[in-house]
């Protein structure tokens, strides 16, 4: 496909089409929020994220599920509704202690809120919508050539960032090297599910996408983001025994052949550059960074108010580490308590847990299988962070809401899958 043809197919038509473009819109301002303006990165994030609330409030389709299922998504639904107008109506003082501009911008644009929105994609989608999967393909190969072409950047940045560990200043500590060293290019990281899509997709596809995740890990290796690289690590070590558990006898030894080859050369790799490139993460492997922090949220977080209803989607509480009230806490279901309470941490955990199992366990595909993957992964990433964005990974842990409970797609097979979701691939398989 020539790029002409590429970037024509990109024209949103359906509504899968413009929920992706919208979510893609709102990665490329995060990007340009830290690598160009903080303005720019805002007025980009604000654009993709009125695009997709425009298409989520002019789309319906019925959606089917087990009564309980259905319970704990309608409850998430009205508790979000409440949330919000709790924010606006409710909790002024926010607004009275902040400056106005902040905590609108906080509101429109901060991880805290949009993802919440997300919880809308079931109700878009039906139970037998054949939703263009192809799209979001091209749109993970598009990220991962753009995150290719600023990787060199964004990399020479990093390891020339000078901070220190310890430093208690704004500039120059490692929040600031963690948030601004690599210009905002994690936001321009495909989706690592796509990975587990190979059989859907040309192997050069595959492979750009493969390149820029891997490039990415070492990104977050380098920068001892300790949570992010067990469980990036953990996805591959999935995806292997995915695809190791659908092969046969000779495919399962040449699988396990080339493990064994790429476990040795990345652990000489590491050793190798222990005192160098990965000496950051050699330093922090034992630190302990949360227990501080959570004493605090669990000494200042004291009625069952807070603990059944949470605080609203600007609340705060009493870090004695940081000296100062926070909105914000590293361990994600706790995060989810401080916003939303447990009235909403319960049945998201369930609707996830539940879902996921079953599109596992009762799945003819592969496809089926690796969102239920992604889901009950998202799950376990809520104690390292794991809290909802609003990206391309929860567009489809919401999309598996739906197809992880519809017999339709859980009976299909892979070749079915094939048929039905990949039509319109960017090259197509031989």
């Amino acid at each position: 496909m020539s790029i002409n043809r590429f970037l024509k197919s990109l024209r949103p038509q359906q509504s899968e089409h413009h929920i992706l473009m919208s979510l893609l819109i709102y990665s490329l301002g995060g990007f340009f929020y830290i690598s160009v303006s903080t303005a720019f990165g805002n007025v980009v994030q604000l654009v993709g994220a009125f695009y997709y609330l425009w298409i989520v409030l002019n789309a319906h389709k019925e959606t089917r599920m087990p009564v309980c299922l259905r319970l704990c998504l309608v409850m998430l639904s009205i508790w979000t509704f409440v949330l919000v107008i709790r924010m606006f109506f409710i909790d002024t003082n926010l607004i009275i202690l902040r400056p106005f501009q902040k905590a609108v911008m906080d509101f429109f644009i901060g991880f805290r809120v949009w993802p919440m929105f997300l919880i809308f994609i079931p109700y878009v989608f039906g139970y037998r919508h054949k939703i263009d999967m192809s799209y979001f393909v091209k749109m993970g190969l598009l990220l991962a050539i753009f995150f290719i072409i600023f990787f060199p950047f964004a990399f020479y940045n990093m390891v020339n960032f000078q901070f220190s560990l310890y430093s208690a200043n704004e500039e120059g500590n490692y929040q600031d090297f963690i948030s601004n060293s690599t210009l905002g290019i994690g936001t321009l990281c495909p989706c690592f599910i796509l990975l587990f899509w190979k059989k859907y997709m040309s192997f050069k596809v595959w492979f750009i996408i493969l390149v820029a995740c891997v490039a990415n890990l070492f990104i977050t290796i380098h920068m001892a983001r300790r949570g992010t690289t067990v469980l990036t690590l953990i996805y591959f070590v999935l995806l292997w025994y995915l695809y190791t558990a659908q092969s046969r006898l000779k495919g399962k030894l040449r699988m396990l052949a080339m493990a064994t080859v790429m476990l040795a050369s990345a652990y000489m790799v590491f050793v190798s550059l222990s005192d160098s490139f990965f000496s950051l993460i050699v330093e922090r492997a034992e630190a302990d960074t949360r227990s501080g922090v959570e004493r605090s949220f669990y000494k200042y977080f004291s009625s069952q108010a807070d603990w059944l209803f949470g605080r609203g989607l600007l609340g705060t509480y009493y870090d004695e580490i940081f000296g100062e009230q926070r909105f914000s806490i590293e361990t994600g279901y706790l995060f989810i308590i401080l916003r939303a309470g447990l009235l909403y941490l319960i049945p998201y955990v369930m609707l996830l847990m539940v879902s996921g199992i079953k599109g596992y366990f009762k799945s003819n595909n592969l496809f089926i299988k690796s969102i239920a993957i992604f889901m009950l992964m998202s799950v376990l990433e809520l104690y390292p962070w794991g809290y909802p964005t609003f990206s391309f990974k929860f567009f489809i842990i919401w999309l598996g809401v739906i197809m992880c409970n519809s017999k339709y797609f859980l009976s299909m097979s892979d070749q079915e899958i094939q048929n039905v979701l990949f039509v319109k691939p960017i090259i197509k398989k031989r």
